[in-house]
């Protein structure tokens, strides 16, 4: 129940007010108390001084004047429990009269527990008034107040006792009945003191609740939160706080989901694979890159370990390798899945001297890594292909120099020669061509035209070589075709390259087919022959600049491998595509497609 500051609050009110009325009913008690013993006390006194003043009496004449005393005491106005008794002054005192008459002695030591009684009863001649404390009779009668007062002669002997005892009886039925009424204000002060307490601590817990209400289910996300103000008390101040620190929360949870929304947008659809864990090598985060790199669920990205993913694969990635490195930062190459990544590395820090675990990039460099391969090759087969005339040209030429003294074999240099540079130039002129199609520099007149008309026209300039091979080329319309618009020389390049290919690389006495036909919104012209045919490990690369299947023979046969890459340039330049499909020893048959406006 005290767990509560409501209950606390009205606690704290009940004991102030149960403590506060204790304390003052203590002090009124005492207080009425000696108050009405010190009045007692002065009644007492008075009325001895009274009689004293009263008798007058003389040594002499305490015999002869009994009748005198005893019509004073007779006639003397005594209250109902107060006694008054005139005494010898003797060793055993005697009742000379007294209020009430008696003829007993009353003041006996037997009668009293009590050591001042005793020495006044044992009192011989002794002068002096004594009022003696409150003494409780054996009989439990009742509490009495006692009082002795002397009488003197003219000479100043003591020659009699007044003697007073007045009961404190109705005093205590006072003070009790004093203590029942402070008794009953004390707990109708406590009964209103629990139900004030309550009020007032229900209206400070009250809207200390609500904020509490209020704050926990901003603790749950809910952070459309507002606490009604509705005073200008400190409660009052903690809602105004309130609401201006749930303003301020919202703006910086709204701030940090944006900016958490924007990391994980950018984490999740960057291009390189991104993984983070801890020092104890278990997974923090993997994006979808990494996802796929590595078969993850992510769902279940906590449940993976570095040393079965990563460390299983990679050897040279082991993370207590790279921890022992002097800032753990770096990069390494690696392989997987028949592609290449480089893998950069970095610590993340809990604080700025505490490391936290290591964020690893995986940034795909297959095609980077190929490009410089072709760069490679590029310049490889460049290189080879010019050095080869060159080396053909510089010979020959020596040779006409020195003097060869025979005309019909100096013709025949000279004619080599100048074929090598026909070579040459051709290969140089690919090579602008494809320079200035990468660049985007080359001008193109697209046209609207027939395509079946520049299909006859290269079928007829390439039918004299096929005769050479004793081959049939042969031209199809397999169905009318609308007119498209392209650029004239850029197709028809593209056309005779294949249809050279096709002769080029078939046998005596083979086949060439060219079919021209629609398929749905393309124009699709087929050239296709029963050659050697490609192996099907080189189809993915035939149109690699400077790629040749089988290079003597391509060489023995002129080719410069830029052909297929400058057909394949146009066909894009042209939104269109070109693909091959070929078996090896049955033949190859290159599609064209063209798109139709």
């Amino acid at each position: 129940m005290f767990s509560s500051i409501r209950w606390r609050f009205i606690f704290v009110y009940f004991m102030l007010v149960f403590v506060a009325m204790i304390i003052v009913g203590i002090f009124i008690i005492n207080s009425l108390e000696i108050q009405q013993n010190n009045q007692i006390e002065r009644e007492m006194l008075n009325q001895a001084k009274k009689i004293n003043f009263s008798l007058a009496l003389k040594n002499e004449q305490l015999d002869s004047q009994t009748q005198k005393i005893e019509s004073l005491f007779q006639n003397w106005p005594v209250g109902i429990d107060e006694r008054i008794y005139l005494l010898t002054c003797e060793e055993n005192p005697v009742i000379i009269t007294g209020i009430p008459r008696t003829t007993e002695i009353i003041v006996d030591a037997r009668a009293y527990e009590h050591d001042e009684l005793d020495a006044f009863l044992i009192m011989q001649g002794n002068k002096g008034t004594q009022i003696f404390k409150n003494i409780e009779n054996i009989d439990k009668t009742g509490i009495d107040k006692h009082l002795v007062y002397p009488v003197e002669n003219e000479i100043g002997e003591q020659v009699a006792i007044i003697y007073v005892m007045n009961s404190l009886k109705k005093n205590y039925a006072l003070l009790d009945a004093t203590k029942i009424v402070l008794l009953e204000a004390t707990l109708i002060a406590l009964v209103v003191t629990i139900i004030l307490g309550y009020l007032v601590a229900r209206s400070i817990t009250k809207p200390i609740n609500a904020v509490t209400l209020k704050a926990e289910k901003m603790a749950k996300g809910d952070f459309n939160q507002y606490v009604d103000v509705q005073s200008t008390d400190e409660i009052g101040q903690l809602g105004r706080m309130f609401n201006y620190l749930n303003e301020g929360l919202k703006k910086s949870i709204s701030e940090i989901n944006r900016e958490k929304s924007k990391m994980e947008a950018i984490l999740n659809y960057m291009a390189d694979g991104l993984i983070a864990v801890n020092k104890e090598g278990v997974f923090i985060h993997a994006n979808l890159v990494a996802q796929d790199m590595f078969n993850l669920e992510s769902k279940a990205i906590d449940t993976y370990k570095y040393r079965d993913i990563i460390e299983g694969s990679f050897e040279s990635l082991r993370l207590k390798k790279i921890f022992e490195e002097e800032s753990a930062t770096g990069s390494k190459l690696i392989e997987h899945d028949g592609k290449v990544y480089k893998v950069q590395y970095a610590p993340f820090f809990a604080n700025q001297t505490e490391v936290s675990g290591l964020i690893l990039v995986f940034q795909d460099m297959t095609e980077e890594e190929k490009l410089e391969r072709l760069r490679r090759d590029f310049v490889a087969n460049v290189s080879h292909e010019l050095k080869t005339p060159l080396t053909t040209v510089k010979s020959y030429t020596e040779t006409i120099i020195d003097g060869v003294g025979n005309p019909e074999l100096e013709r025949s240099f000279l004619e080599t020669i100048n074929s090598e540079c026909d070579r040459m130039n051709r290969i140089v002129r690919e090579l602008l061509d494809l320079s200035s199609m990468d660049h985007k520099q080359k001008k193109w007149n697209f046209e609207k035209a027939n395509i079946s008309y520049l299909l006859e026209k290269c079928v007829k300039k390439m039918n004299m070589t096929a005769k050479e091979k004793n081959q049939e080329l042969r031209f199809d319309v397999v169905s009318e075709t609308p007119e498209i618009v392209f650029d004239y020389d850029g197709i028809e390049q593209v056309v005779l390259n294949i249809i050279s290919n096709a002769i080029k690389y078939s046998h005596e006495g083979g086949h060439v087919e060219v079919q021209l036909y629609q398929n749905g919104y393309d124009v699709v012209i087929e050239i296709k022959d029963d050659g050697f045919g490609i192996d099907k490990k080189d189809l993915n690369r035939i149109f690699e600049r400077f790629y040749r299947v089988d290079k003597a023979r391509s060489r023995a046969l002129g080719g410069t491998g830029l052909g297929l890459s400058i057909a394949k340039e146009i066909m894009e330049a042209h939104e269109g595509s070109i693909h091959v499909q070929s078996q090896l020893g049955v033949g190859t048959t290159v599609f064209l497609n063209l798109p139709i406006d």
